[in-house]
């Protein structure tokens, strides 16, 4: 959601000065513009996950072991990657894995990773 600040620095207007059809429109485009960053947040997730798979295959080809001998992505790598709090990567991972995009290997704990969902 946009602040009064943001608001009144997109229309030129303040939210005092605008009709409620105005104030729809924005609070519309609002979200439209954070949905749409948790979507390329979530799929820069998703390309991340593939070059890593890519790399362990490699690796696996080659006859050497994954980096950290643990399959996937781990949620400290995506909070890197975005550079966002745990909750937050932890947010984005719950609602790929609820979207079937990826499952979670491990129970609870530091050591759970993240796989693609092929």
């Amino acid at each position: 959601m946009l602040g009064k600040r943001s608001a009144a620095k997109i229309s030129g207007k303040l939210l005092s000065e605008m009709n409620t059809e105005e104030k729809e429109e924005m609070k519309k485009e609002a979200q439209k513009a954070f949905d749409e960053r948790i979507s390329d947040r979530k799929n820069k997730i998703l390309e991340f996950m593939r070059r890593e798979g890519s790399f362990d295959q490699a690796l696996a080809t080659c006859g050497l072991e994954q980096g950290e001998n643990k399959p996937g992505v781990m949620r400290r790598e995506i909070e890197k990657l975005l550079n966002v709090s745990d909750e937050t990567a932890r947010k984005y991972l719950n609602e790929l894995e609820k979207e079937g995009r990826i499952k979670q290997v491990g129970e609870s704990g530091p050591e759970v990773s993240y796989v693609l969902n092929n």
